[in-house]
């Protein structure tokens, strides 16, 4: 009787470690748009939500992209007629706004001219001292986000020098927007990487939490 109790227990014990729950069922897209690329898992409980991601894609690219220059953020900088701003600009403008009041204008959409001055030049860096002064005053000169502003839905610059860039945000505010599509359809587990921006709830295809790591990660001290 022992015996076979012995036999019945190590049975029970290889068919649970043997035993696999089943894998979910998910969409996978990926591809590139709006001036980056996107990478989105998400379980086919609500069907294919393809067509919604394309357009809010498409929407978010052709209002926020900086190097596109048929979009209104580049048609704004080069100071063309744009008519009526739309609901993305204005999110993403006044969230901007916000953070550049708390963090003391550390964070600034204007201040493309001087990032652009400074690049990734080493030499410039080292060399502070020794580069003009007042070259960097005129560089200056349209940089500040208190010199643009939202009055209604019109869009004020008091410089028209100023130049707008997004680039900070703009693909988390698309994770985010599909992230929206996602909760009201009901979707438990999703995964969205839009440019190295990520949102995740619930768990992967084998039932485990998303894990996420970071590429090549450097000490920049």
């Amino acid at each position: 009787m022992n015996k076979i109790k012995v036999i019945l227990y190590i049975l029970f014990f290889l068919v649970a470690c043997t035993h696999k729950p089943p894998q979910k069922s998910f969409f996978q897209y990926k591809g590139y748009a709006a001036g980056t690329s996107f990478m989105i898992e998400y379980d086919k409980n609500a069907g294919d939500l393809k067509g919604q991601i394309d357009k809010i894609l498409n929407e978010i690219g052709s209002s926020l992209v900086f190097n596109d220059s048929s979009s209104l953020l580049s048609r704004i900088n080069q100071n063309d007629s744009i008519g009526i701003l739309d609901k993305h600009f204005i999110t993403v403008f006044g969230f901007l706004k916000k953070i550049h009041q708390e963090t003391k204008g550390v964070l600034d959409p204007t201040a493309f001219p001087l990032t652009s001055f400074w690049g990734e030049d080493e030499v410039k860096f080292k060399n502070f001292p020794t580069t003009d002064s007042a070259v960097i005053d005129s560089i200056k000169q349209p940089v500040g986000f208190d010199k643009i502003f939202l009055r209604g839905n019109t869009l004020i610059k008091q410089n028209n020098l100023t130049i707008l860039d997004f680039s900070s945000c703009y693909e988390g505010y698309m994770a985010d927007m599909i992230s929206e599509i996602f909760n009201n359809y009901n979707v438990q587990n999703y995964r969205i990487e839009i440019g190295g921006r990520i949102r995740a709830k619930g768990s992967n295809s084998l039932g485990k939490p998303w894990q996420l790591g970071i590429d090549e990660p450097t000490y920049n001290p």
